[in-house]
């Protein structure tokens, strides 16, 4: 046996068997992180959802969007209060790492 052959692939030289391993370990990082990245954000966005709904200030309205861990909240809101508390919930969700608020300040209109 030549011992310039690899421990696994004989027809490969050494060199060659570790950088083909070496150049597979991102690509398998890759479609590991492609595969788990939504199933994550829908996890997420709903705790975020559900802890906004459990308050009696009107924040269930909101629209929750997730892009890895920040969280963006849209929709309208009373005022400067409720945004304030609506930020420090989705804050407090645990794998928040920063949270946005993209939506309106103002009185809300009343239902038809």
């Amino acid at each position: 046996m030549s011992r310039e052959s690899s421990f696994w692939c004989r027809s490969f030289p050494r060199l060659w068997s570790w950088l083909i391993a070496l150049l597979g370990l991102p690509l398998l990082y890759f479609l590991m992180i492609q595969n788990h990245q939504k199933p994550i954000e829908n996890d997420l966005a709903a705790r975020v959802g559900g802890d906004l709904s459990k308050t009696e200030m009107g924040l269930a309205g909101l629209d929750v969007g997730v892009q890895g861990r920040d969280v963006l909240l849209n929709g309208r809101l009373p005022g400067e209060e409720e945004r304030d508390l609506a930020l420090k919930l989705a804050g407090d969700v645990d794998g928040v790492r920063r949270v946005d608020f993209l939506g309106a300040l103002g009185p809300l209109a009343a239902p038809e």
